[in-house]
């Protein structure tokens, strides 16, 4: 939460209205400025984060990989029937 502060304050994220006429944060801008978001974390924690991130898709790949191996097991389970 208070990263998401100091990014808004630093104006790198926006608020916005939506169609509802609640307040969004728009990421758009960040997004275009990418190289102004990195000034604002350290090395140290932009590297933890990209580690992280690589976990994060390791584990969703072995999840893919299992979900495709059951369903193949469940369709070959139910054409022997």
């Amino acid at each position: 939460m208070e990263t998401l502060k100091a990014l808004l304050s630093k104006g790198v994220l926006t608020l916005r209205l939506t169609e509802s006429g609640k307040r969004a944060i728009d990421f758009e801008h960040a997004v275009r400025e990418q190289s102004e978001v990195r000034t604002l974390l350290p090395s140290g924690v932009r590297e933890l984060i990209r580690s992280r991130l690589v976990q994060l898709r390791k584990r969703r790949e072995s999840c893919l990989r299992q979900q495709r191996c059951w369903a193949r097991t469940s369709r070959l389970s139910s054409s022997a029937r």
